[in-house]
C-alpha cells in the first residue's frame, strides 16, 4: 500500500468519519481510551501504545517505557526520539502488524467494537488527518480528504468479516520474525469460548502490582468493582460492602431500540424524549452583583469560586457583576462556547454565573441530579459535539435551539431517584479511594524529597567533619564541599524571542520549547511547536545536551526547579521565559544541580527572592546566577546521584503504582456512571437496600473533597 497509485478521493458527507476520540466515531481512533489490550499477561491502555512498542522488539526498555504511559499520544512522543532504531523491516510489516492490533481490539471488547463498526453501515470509513495521507487522509476541502486511509481500509476490512459472520475471537500474531513484547514471543488471544463477554480489565488492589491483579473491570453484562479495600457498612442487611453491591449489578430484563444513534438500546419502560421537553431556559438576573459567583468546568462542574475573607476573590475582567445570571440550587448550567468538552453540570449552589452562560430549570418529572450525570456522560458530550454550532472546534457554541433538538434518555422519576441516590453512594467511596492514593502519593513524595535533600546537602557519610554552610535557612554541610554562586560554575543563557523582524536574512524552523513544554521534572515533548529565526540566532539559542531548564514565572512551590535536556530533538530551541543553565560540567554535573533544584534549600531561597502576585511568581537571570551551589567533587556528585537512583527506585515505583491504580479508578467511575445512566445496568434494588445514613454520608463535604485524605485513609494505604 504505498505511492500515489493508492491515493483515494473520499467525500466527507458519504464516509463515517472519525478524528477527535470523543466524535460519534472516535471508537475506531486507535488514541480512543476505554479499549486497553492485555498481551503476554501485559495491559496496555490502548492499541495505539501496543502498535508503537512493535516498533521496537530490540528494545524492551523502550517498550516498557511506552506502554507505561496512560496517554496515547505520550505513548506515542515518548517512542519517536527511538524511531531512528526501528526494527529494519518495520515499513514492510507496519500494515501486518496494524491488522493485528485492530483485531486484538476487537477480540477483547466484541460487543463495543463489532457494534461500532457494524453502525457504519457500507459506507467508506475514514481517519481524518492533518498530516498522514498514509493511515489517513487529508482534508482538501470542507467536502473531500484525500489519502491511502489505510487504517480506515483494515477497519472496513474488519466490519466486513464480522457481517459475513466470521469467528475473529482468535487473534493470532502475525508471522514475523522476533515479534516481541518485553522480550517474549507474542502469543495467541483465544476468546472463541466466551464470544459474548468483552475482555476483562483488571484493576489492582491497593497491595498488589497492576500487573498481577485478577479482577475484571470493564465486562460487559456483570459489572466486576475495582479490588480496592473499604470497609463494610455497620449495619446488618443485604448490603455488606461495596464490593458486594457492585458485583451483583445485572442489565435490565428487556431492553428496546429507542431510534437513536448514541445510546442504541435502552430498558423497554425509559423513553427518548427531546431535551426542550425536560428543561426550560431561565434568564433571571443579578440587580447588585453582590451574590457568589460560580463556575463550571468540564472536571468538576459548577463550583464556587474562592473567598477570602467573606468577599470573592472574583477571577473575572467585569467591573461590575450587575446583569450576571442568577442560578437557584438544582439549576443547569452551561457554558456554551465550551459545552463540548462538558463544561455543564447542576449547580449545589445559588449564586450568579456569567452571561456568556446559559441557565435551564428542570421540568416536573425530571431528576436535576441524574441528568447532571447523563449531560456529562463520554456518550452524550459526543452529541452534545455533533450538534453544536460552528466551524473548527475552538469556535463550537451550543445555543439553547441546539440543546433542545438534542434527545434525552428518561427512566420513571422513581428510578431516576434510584439512580441518582445509588450514584451518590458509589462515587463517594470511590473518591475516598481515590483520595487515599494521593494523599500517600504526597506522603512518598515527601519521603523521596527528604532523601534526595540529605544526600545532595550533606552527602552520604555520616560521620564527615562538617563546617557552617554560610546559608541560614541550609545549616552546616560537608567540610570539603565549596561553595559557590550559580553564575560562576554555569552559563545562564535566556531564549528566543518569537516575532523578531530579521529583515533580509533568511530564516529557518527549528523546534521551539515554550515554558508549557518545560514541567516540574520532565520535558513534556508532545507540544513542541516550530518556529522561523535566522541562523545567527539558532546558533546562540540551541540548546545542549546536559542543559538543565527553568521557567521564569509560574507556582510558587515549583518556581527554580529544573528538569535536565537530554536532546531528545536536536537542534532545539527555547522560548524567552524559559532559562537554559548550562553547567561547567568538569565542575558541577547536570543532574546534580536539577536534584538540588528541587530541594526545600533551593525552594526557600527562589521563595524569598521572586516577585510574586497572588499564587503566582517569577524569578530572573541575576536571582538564578546568584542561588548558592554546593560543590563536591564530580566523582563524589555522580557516586551521590548512582545512590540516590537506588534509593529512590522504590519510591518511584510505588508512586507510579498508585498513579496508574488512580487512573484505572477514575475510569472504572466514568464507565460505571455511563452505564448507569444510559441503563445498561439496574440498579433499583441495590438502591433500595442503601440505608439513607449511609447515602447521606456519602454526601458529607469532606467526602467529597478530591484534594484531602484523612490519616487514617493515608496509613491504611501504607499498611497495604
Amino acid at each position: 500500500m504505498s505511492g500515489d497509485k493508492d491515493l483515494r478521493t473520499y467525500v466527507r458527507a458519504d464516509c463515517a468519519v472519525f478524528r477527535k476520540t470523543a466524535e460519534e466515531f472516535g471508537g475506531l481512533s486507535n488514541m480512543a481510551p476505554g479499549f486497553p489490550v492485555r498481551v503476554n499477561g501485559v495491559r496496555i491502555l490502548t492499541v495505539e501504545a501496543l502498535y508503537q512498542a512493535c516498533r521496537f522488539p530490540h528494545r524492551p526498555e523502550v517498550q516498557r517505557k511506552i506502554i507505561e504511559q496512560t496517554s496515547p499520544m505520550t505513548a506515542k512522543m515518548v517512542g519517536k526520539p527511538y524511531r531512528g532504531d526501528s526494527r529494519g523491516d518495520w515499513d514492510r510489516t507496519r500494515v501486518k502488524i496494524m491488522r493485528w492490533v485492530l483485531r486484538l481490539k476487537l477480540a477483547m471488547h466484541w460487543p463495543k467494537f463489532s457494534e461500532l463498526l457494524l453502525s457504519t453501515g457500507g459506507r467508506p470509513i475514514v481517519e481524518d488527518s492533518r498530516r498522514d495521507n498514509f493511515w489517513g487522509a487529508i482534508p482538501v476541502s470542507d467536502s473531500s480528504l484525500v489519502g491511502m486511509n489505510v487504517l480506515g481500509r483494515l477497519l472496513m476490512e474488519l466490519r466486513e468479516e464480522i457481517k459475513k459472520g466470521a469467528e475473529l475471537r482468535r487473534v493470532v500474531p502475525p508471522s514475523i520474525s522476533d515479534f516481541l513484547l518485553l522480550g517474549e514471543t507474542m502469543g495467541i488471544v483465544d476468546f472463541q469460548k466466551n464470544i459474548d463477554k468483552s475482555f476483562p480489565v483488571e484493576v489492582p488492589t491497593v497491595a498488589s502490582s497492576v500487573e498481577s491483579t485478577t479482577l475484571p473491570l470493564f465486562e460487559e453484562g456483570a459489572f466486576e468493582p475495582p479490588a480496592f479495600q473499604i470497609s463494610p457498612p455497620t449495619h446488618a442487611g443485604p448490603v455488606e460492602s461495596q464490593g458486594s453491591v457492585l458485583q451483583g449489578l445485572q442489565p435490565y430484563p428487556h431492553y428496546k431500540d429507542v431510534g437513536l444513534p448514541w445510546p442504541g438500546k435502552a430498558p423497554a419502560h425509559w423513553v427518548a424524549r427531546r431535551t426542550k421537553y425536560i428543561v426550560q431556559e431561565v434568564n433571571a438576573r443579578s440587580t447588585t452583583g453582590d451574590e457568589q459567583l460560580l463556575r463550571v468546568s468540564q472536571f468538576t462542574g459548577v463550583t464556587q469560586r474562592l473567598r477570602i475573607d467573606g468577599q470573592d476573590a472574583q477571577d473575572t475582567r467585569a467591573a461590575s457583576l450587575v446583569g450576571y445570571k442568577r442560578v437557584q440550587p438544582d439549576e443547569l448550567v452551561i457554558n456554551i462556547m465550551l459545552a463540548w468538552n462538558g463544561s455543564m453540570g447542576v449547580s449545589h449552589f445559588a449564586g450568579i454565573a456569567s452571561p456568556a452562560y446559559c441557565v435551564y430549570r428542570f421540568k416536573p418529572d425530571a431528576h436535576p441530579w441524574y441528568f447532571h450525570h447523563l449531560f456529562r456522560s463520554p456518550a452524550y458530550k459526543a452529541r452534545i459535539k455533533a450538534m453544536s454550532t460552528g466551524v473548527v472546534e475552538s469556535r463550537l457554541r451550543l445555543y439553547s435551539d441546539d440543546l433542545f433538538r438534542i434527545e434525552a434518555l428518561l427512566p420513571p422519576p422513581d428510578e431516576q431517584a434510584a439512580i441518582v441516590k445509588f450514584l451518590d453512594w458509589a462515587n463517594a467511596r470511590l473518591e475516598r479511594t481515590i483520595r487515599a492514593k494521593r494523599r500517600v502519593i504526597a506522603l512518598l513524595t515527601e519521603q523521596k524529597q527528604a532523601i534526595i535533600h540529605r544526600a545532595v546537602t550533606r552527602g552520604l557519610d555520616p560521620s564527615v567533619p562538617l563546617k557552617p554552610s554560610g546559608i541560614a535557612w541550609l545549616g552546616d554541610i560537608p567540610a570539603h564541599w565549596e561553595v559557590r554562586p550559580l553564575k560562576a560554575v554555569c552559563k545562564i543563557q535566556s531564549g528566543t524571542t518569537l516575532g523578531k523582524d530579521y529583515g533580509a536574512q533568511q530564516t529557518y524552523e527549528f523546534p521551539y520549547l515554550r515554558v508549557a513544554n518545560v514541567q516540574a521534572g520532565y520535558v513534556k515533548l508532545s507540544v513542541v511547536k516550530k518556529v522561523a529565526v535566522s541562523m545567527s540566532e539558532a546558533q546562540r539559542r540551541t540548546l545542549e545536551n546536559g542543559d538543565v531548564l527553568m521557567t521564569e514565572g509560574g507556582d510558587l512551590d515549583k518556581l527554580g526547579r529544573g528538569c535536565v535536556w537530554e536532546a531528545q530533538i536536536s537542534p532545539c530551541l527555547h522560548q524567552n521565559h524559559v532559562f537554559a543553565v548550562r553547567p561547567d560540567k568538569s565542575k558541577l554535573d547536570p543532574q546534580f544541580l536539577s536534584a538540588l533544584m528541587g530541594t526545600p534549600y533551593a525552594r526557600a531561597y527562589f521563595q524569598m527572592t521572586a516577585k510574586q502576585t497572588t499564587n503566582l511568581a517569577a524569578t530572573n537571570k541575576t536571582k538564578i546566577g546568584q542561588l548558592s551551589v554546593l560543590l563536591p567533587s564530580v566523582v563524589q556528585q555522580r557516586e551521590i546521584l548512582v545512590a540516590l537512583g537506588r534509593e529512590t527506585k522504590p519510591v518511584d515505583t510505588a508512586i507510579s503504582r498508585l498513579n496508574r491504580e488512580i487512573d484505572l479508578l477514575c475510569e472504572y467511575r466514568t464507565r460505571l456512571v455511563a452505564d448507569i445512566v444510559t441503563g445498561k445496568l439496574d440498579v433499583r434494588e441495590a438502591a433500595a437496600h442503601l440505608p439513607q445514613d449511609d447515602v447521606q454520608a456519602a454526601l458529607e463535604p469532606d467526602a467529597l473533597d478530591p484534594d484531602e485524605a484523612t490519616d487514617a485513609d493515608a496509613d491504611a494505604e501504607l499498611e497495604e
